[in-house]
């Protein structure tokens, strides 16, 4: 009880912390039971969806975001790696451009005795920090990539944000003629390590960044509101 006290205690300090010192960012805090305990930018995430406040599931307000299974994903990736990215997509929001495109943080909130007790997401506006695009292959973007399908193109993409073969299966059998993960292991293996002239994983994730390929998110992808989210990646293995 004691303990359970203490961990309550702690994560309302932190926000309080949080509200005072960060009140300028874009940040949620959530208990272990993924209760929005504070908001820092509430207009920012009700453009997602107004059931955002403090009080509400944060599973809640994004169960209309499809593709994943999202609180599986977030937690238990949280849990391994300790952060976790990824982006808020979302289609038709502002007028003056077609997809609006935010990058996402997650954190845990470990107290004095290294307990996880909450989390903190933050959102950071690609407005501000245009570090990725939306392709569009109408487009003619003079991008000098490897010369790939459109279906190489996504799994390129979706393989550096660190998904695995079952992951791309279910995201792009989503909106499209099912595709297995056999599939997809045959593709990266028989076609994307040939035309990037890759030896392992990491060559492969190292030459799509090198590529410049990271900094575009394919259309073909983006079927309505997404939370794509991924871990951190580690260049250091296969």
């Amino acid at each position: 009880m004691s303990s359970t006290l203490n961990m309550s205690n702690f994560i309302s300090e932190y926000c309080i912390f949080t509200k005072k010192f960060k009140s300028n960012h874009n940040i949620i805090v959530v208990n272990l039971d993924m209760t929005i305990l504070c908001i820092t930018n509430l207009d920012f995430f009700t453009k997602y969806n107004m059931t955002f406040k403090e009080g509400a599931n944060l599973f809640d307000c994004l169960k209309h975001l499809p593709l994943m299974d999202k609180k599986s994903q977030v937690y238990d990736t949280l849990i391994r790696s300790k952060k976790v990215q990824g982006y808020f997509i979302s289609q038709n929001l502002d007028k003056s451009k077609e997809y609006i495109v935010d990058r996402v943080y997650l954190s845990p909130v470990i107290n004095e005795n290294q307990d996880l007790v909450g989390i903190e997401l933050e959102c950071i506006s690609m407005d501000e920090l245009p570090i990725i695009n939306i392709l569009d292959e109408e487009k003619d973007y003079q991008l000098h990539f490897p010369n790939l399908s459109k279906r190489e193109y996504e799994i390129a993409v979706l393989k550096y944000m660190g998904k695995t073969d079952l992951e791309i299966s279910r995201i792009l059998s989503a909106n499209a003629t099912p595709v297995s993960d056999k599939t997809i292991a045959s593709i990266v293996y028989n076609q994307l390590y040939r035309k990037f002239n890759a030896h392992n994983k990491s060559d492969l994730i190292n030459k799509i960044h090198s590529s410049g390929m990271d900094k575009f998110i394919p259309k073909s992808l983006i079927a309505s509101n997404q939370l794509i989210v991924f871990s951190p990646l580690n260049f250091n293995h296969d």
